[in-house]
């Protein structure tokens, strides 16, 4: 969600759910400063971050991801 509020768009889009799954699975998310240029670098790796296909890669909670983005800011 908050790839699409920053950029405007979904991380994946196709002409099918199938598709669009089979970009989840294996298809890196784009870097949103490349949609939206004036979004700083830390912003990319804090989104980037979220959407990392392996789970612990990912932040533990929500709480910390929050934390992040209110530090960016």
């Amino acid at each position: 969600m908050t790839f699409e509020v920053a950029t405007g768009r979904l991380p994946f889009e196709g002409d099918d759910p199938m598709a669009v799954l089979f970009q989840h699975l294996q298809s890196p998310p784009p870097v949103p400063s490349t949609l939206k240029p004036e979004l700083p670098s830390k912003f990319d790796e804090i989104v980037l971050k979220m959407l990392e296909k392996e789970p612990e890669k990912r932040y533990p909670s929500v709480a910390e991801a929050k934390a992040a983005l209110e530090k960016l800011l």
